[in-house]
């Protein structure tokens, strides 16, 4: 057997070095908008309100038309969150809390491809294509990177389940109480325990573990201020059509920019 060189071994140092920040510049590019999300607004004042009044508000007390008996705001621990980092750090700790949630993602994608036998050449070919689709969702500072951070670590999760790992059960319940107060994405976590053991029945792998942990974590969906009327609230937000909003319609609706639509493409290829 043969040895590489030491210069050919720091060459190709080197170079995967290269690559990792040619990378990471890319993806630092692509979500750097400096202006803040329009909903930051809405969230700080909703916190603000939460905070002034002891609990979470049932009713909207910034609406001045009639509204429903009880309304639920999904994103009510993400409204929290941003006004002690905004109230504490200013502006600047929107930010690092959009780059920490991104680095977070990006951390978690990568060890889940690697534990899934990708190599750092597959990785590197890969990585631009989802980053080119890294844009929107990124504005300082959505909820919606609790739910993108949600999907990384459930998946990372079911990839150690498939090596026949299952210490991270405990964990995802606990992941998903702090995210279902996060954001209403994260019923995204259903559908892929749901898609995870259908695969393990035609694969014949064992799966009444990942069954019988979605049952458990059904009932976690009600801890939160408004208990059981937060499942049928997310039931209606989910199934109500939103036709003038531009990021609810489909891919194909030509609202998507047709880099975005390549893009979606070439990673579903």
């Amino acid at each position: 057997m043969t040895e590489r060189s030491p210069d050919r071994s720091t060459a190709s140092s080197r170079v995967t070095a290269a690559v990792v920040l040619a990378l990471a510049a890319m993806f630092a590019y692509r979500i750097s908008f400096s202006v803040a999300d329009v909903d930051l607004y809405h969230q700080l004042s909703l916190a603000r309100e939460t905070l002034r009044s002891g609990g979470v508000p049932r009713a909207d007390v910034f609406a001045f038309t009639p509204t429903r008996p009880v309304v639920v705001d999904h994103e009510w621990g993400a409204a929290v969150v941003a006004y002690v980092i905004a109230t504490t750090f200013g502006g600047a700790g929107i930010l690092a809390l959009r780059y920490a949630l991104a680095a977070a993602i990006a951390a978690l994608s990568v060890r889940t491809a690697r534990r899934a036998g990708a190599d750092g050449a597959a990785i590197a070919l890969a990585a631009p294509v989802a980053i080119l689709l890294a844009d929107w969702g990124f504005s300082p500072a959505r909820p919606q990177l609790y739910t993108f951070v949600g999907v990384a670590f459930t998946l990372a999760c079911l990839e150690r389940d498939r090596a026949g790992v299952r210490r991270w059960m405990p964990a995802h319940a606990v992941c998903l109480l702090f995210w279902a107060n996060l954001h209403g994405g994260f019923v995204v976590s259903f559908l892929l325990l749901g898609a995870y053991a259908v695969e393990a029945v035609l694969a014949r792998r064992p799966v009444r573990h990942v069954l019988v942990l979605a049952a458990l974590e059904a009932p976690v969906v009600i801890a939160n201020p408004w208990g059981l009327a937060y499942p049928s609230y997310l039931v209606r937000a989910l199934a109500m059509p939103r036709p003038r909003i531009g990021e609810w319609a489909p891919l194909l609706s030509g609202v998507a920019p047709g880099a975005h639509v390549v893009a979606f493409g070439m990673a579903v290829l």
